[in-house]
């Protein structure tokens, strides 16, 4: 049953239905008691790229996953990676979000999830209503338990690197990270993207964008414009992309964990901001 279910959510149980060609949906109409109308769809897919680049750990422990995007992969594949690095002996994280434009939303919930605890909140949309002004609704996505857990224990301290390419999706990742104490943010200061917009296509053939809502990161805190302001400020070599990178020795990287600028959100944080 998908009654109130987001599209986001529904997107998401038809990604993971086992039936990878066809999508079969029971539709009701209001005040129909009928069985449902049964639909099948044919699922167009295609290969989807590897999220993920360089992955290694160094000789004391420090992992490093270099993340390029969030697509239909990036959770399941972050999990992997992290497994794998702590297979190797990683107990420290850094993750490169540099020049990540963002991607999939859902997937950056997911991947938060990863690291947050189940049903802590990752990020609120906040939509205007045609009631107007105050009547905002507020519709908060909180993290479910993976199906697959990326850490054998407990999770271990996270770095997350970031620059004015870092974007969307990631910002919406990093918000909900930092906010939870799941991690340090570090470089510089994001693009600032946090708002969903729609196109209309006019009689001319040409469009409207209109905003119709904007991210806000757990404890209440606006992307767009702004980005996600980092803890320990980096220099990004010139704004050159992508440059070579040397992970940090555990002794730096301890340093840098201990700037977290965070502490435990209450648990009835959203219910006493009204978010549902």
């Amino acid at each position: 049953k998908t009654a109130g279910l987001s599209s986001f959510e529904l997107l998401d149980v038809v990604d993971r239905a086992p039936n990878k060609n066809e999508a079969t949906l029971g539709v009701v109409s209001p005040g129909d008691d009928a069985a449902p109308r049964m639909i099948t769809l044919a699922r167009a897919t295609r290969e989807v790229a590897d999220p993920l680049g360089r992955v290694d750990v160094s000789g004391d422990g420090v992992g490093y996953v270099r993340l390029k995007e969030f697509n239909a992969r990036t959770a399941d594949r972050l999990a992997e990676a992290l497994s794998d690095l702590e297979t190797r002996g990683a107990s420290r994280y850094v993750l490169d979000l540099r020049g990540n434009p963002g991607g999939a939303f859902q997937e950056a919930v997911s991947a938060a999830a990863l690291f947050v605890k189940d049903g802590a909140p990752v990020v609120t949309v906040v939509e205007r209503t045609s009631a107007g002004e105050g009547s905002d609704r507020r519709e908060t996505f909180r993290a479910k338990a993976p199906p697959r857990a990326a850490f054998a224990s407990a999770v271990p301290p996270v770095e997350l690197w970031m620059d004015r390419g870092s974007a969307s999706a990631s910002e919406i990742f990093a918000g909900a990270m930092r906010d939870n104490c799941a991690a340090v943010v570090a470089g510089e200061t994001s693009y600032g993207k946090g708002k969903i917009q729609a196109v209309f296509g006019l009689g001319d053939d040409s469009g409207l964008v209109v905003t119709v809502a904007l991210y806000l990161t757990p404890r209440g805190t606006a992307i767009q414009d702004i980005g996600v302001v980092p803890d320990v400020p980096l220099q990004s070599g010139g704004g050159v992309p992508f440059m070579p990178v040397s992970v940090p020795d555990a002794a730096t990287f301890d340093a840098a964990f201990a700037r977290r600028t965070c502490s435990e959100l209450p648990p009835d944080w959203l219910t006493s901001k009204g978010t549902i």
